[in-house]
């Protein structure tokens, strides 16, 4: 199976050159990558694609235990029902931090994203623990 790398050059491919080929384990982390930043129902074939990370992307008043249970048990069920090539042991961590303006409208909310313990499971190939960042701020119009 031949894996490709995100995005996909357009140009190359449509004047016949071939498309750079990444590892299979880059592309179970492009893959995860693609679904933590994808919304459910963003996704018109599988409604269940995706991340529960972006029903309260500009809420900076939620509550970060649960909150954070919510993300990893949402992020561990896609990937578990959407990518085979990897085992079923892996697992995510969600840590959310306040990360403080220079005045009370400029609070953000940074979420960080572990995965480790992950394998192929073609190969039992280890795959290094990835991290993923993401800074929420609110919208706001003055």
């Amino acid at each position: 199976m031949m894996n490709y790398g995100i995005p996909v050059d357009f140009k190359s491919l449509y004047t016949g050159q071939k498309l750079q080929q990444i590892s299979a384990s880059r592309s179970v982390v492009w893959h995860v990558y693609l679904m933590l930043m994808t919304s459910y129902g963003e996704y018109g074939f599988n409604n269940l694609y995706g991340c529960k990370l972006w029903q309260n992307d500009f809420d900076l008043g939620i509550i970060t235990g649960n909150w954070t249970q919510e993300i990893e048990s949402s992020l561990s069920r896609t990937i578990s029902d959407n990518e085979p090539r990897l085992s079923s042991d892996f697992s995510v961590k969600v840590l959310i931090e306040k990360i403080n303006g220079e005045d009370a409208k400029n609070q953000k909310k940074k979420f960080s994203v572990t995965l480790s313990n992950m394998r192929l499971v073609a190969t039992n190939e280890k795959i290094e623990d990835v991290d993923f960042s993401i800074v929420f701020s609110p919208i706001s119009i003055e």
